[in-house]
């Protein structure tokens, strides 16, 4: 595969993909729309006060490194929103790995709110809803000094890359990984590294980092005092494993509960019931899978699935009942979750080709659409 770099136009043979989106080329009152339009692959966002004062640039530089998408970003404070509405126009529900390189955010968790400051990294799950703000050095918006912009780094992985490695996948939402602990200096000395190198990376290459970048971030993250944290409320992480593959590969069993799982597993009530404590209970995972996997199934490249045929492959009564229960869950109907999907996939889709734009480069939307482990 013949790739071309979008600033030199030099030919780069075999090396692996890279994209730039840049305003800078733009007039300035065009800066912002033309950011707002890209990045809302990923987030809805809003200016704040000082987001457009002294002018306004955003610049993403990105690589496919293997089936990993990695990124960096410079850009100036603002909000950053992430709905069930977002998720299913999407379709996405990959993990985000995030250093900060200068600034931080702050991110909402019910009424609390979780900060990070220049050094961190922080784990964002992107099946599940965010909202949060971007800061500058430790500044929160509307103080006075230092610049308002802020740089991070971010990797994404597919989701069922890291499930295998990581039963409890799902809790790490929101996490944070302050910087000066063992764990974020050795995932923080290994992403500066991958973007060191990435330019000169060949795709043979950057295919055989792929496993091992997914078993160093398990191992890392899975270490730090805050997951183990969350995982000491399951006592057996290999019990936990087994029972959410089984309910995985059974979701289109009407009778998949308590019962069914203790029968064919050989385990008692109490057991599973232990196991199952992070997750909610059983039940309430059994139903969070099945509505998790048919909006999967809802926004997908390819996708031929009808509500109908869904709501049978995943174990509901019937169309009446999954829908009830996917509105219930998301707040809309499956229909209009596939429509939003392929609403966004087809207005993207002409950007996989198109790498001489005003703002430079827009593939880096199409990749992180159709990432895959």
């Amino acid at each position: 595969m013949q790739n071309t770099d979008t600033d030199t136009g030099i030919d780069t043979g075999d090396l692996i993909a890279r994209s730039h989106f840049t305003t800078a080329a733009l007039a300035a009152p065009e800066r912002y729309d033309a950011w707002q339009d890209s990045i809302s692959v990923l987030y809805d966002v809003a200016p704040l006060s000082e987001t457009l004062d002294s002018g306004f640039d955003a610049n993403i530089e990105s690589f496919m490194i293997g089936s990993l998408m990695a990124a960096r970003c410079r850009c100036r404070v603002q909000t950053f929103a992430r709905t069930n509405s977002t998720v299913a126009r999407d379709g996405m529900d990959h993990i985000l790995v995030q250093y900060y390189h200068a600034g931080g955010n702050v991110i909402q968790s019910g009424d609390s709110f979780i900060k990070t400051l220049p050094g961190d990294i922080q784990i964002l799950d992107m099946s599940q809803e965010t909202k949060l703000f971007t800061h500058s050095d430790g500044l929160l918006p509307g103080t006075r000094g230092g610049p308002r912009e802020y740089e991070n780094f971010s990797f994404f992985i597919a989701r069922d890359r890291l499930e295998q490695l990581m039963p409890a996948l799902h809790l790490l939402h929101r996490t944070v990984l302050q910087a000066g602990t063992p764990q974020n200096r050795i995932l923080r000395a290994y992403i500066s590294s991958l973007f060191d190198n990435a330019s000169a990376m060949t795709q043979g290459e950057a295919e055989r980092l792929v496993q091992p970048t997914a078993e160093l971030f398990a191992a890392t993250v899975g270490q730090a005092p805050e997951v183990i944290e969350l995982a000491q409320e399951t006592l057996d992480q290999a019990l936990l494993l087994t029972v959410k593959n089984f309910i995985d590969q059974h979701l289109g069993f009407p009778a998949l509960g308590p019962d069914m799982i203790c029968k064919r597993l050989a385990i008692s009530r109490s057991s599973l019931f232990r196991a199952c404590r992070p997750l909610g209970g059983v039940a309430t995972f059994v139903r969070e899978r099945r509505l998790h996997h048919a909006r999967r199934l809802l926004s997908r490249p390819g996708g031929r699935d009808t509500v109908k045929s869904i709501a049978y492959r995943l174990g509901f009564s019937g169309p009446s009942s999954f829908a009830r229960s996917f509105r219930q869950q998301f707040g809309f109907a499956p229909s209009e979750c596939q429509e939003m999907y392929l609403a966004t996939l087809h207005s993207r889709a002409s950007l996989q080709m198109t790498s001489a734009l005003p703002v430079g480069d827009r593939r880096y939307e199409y990749w992180m659409m159709n990432l895959v482990a």
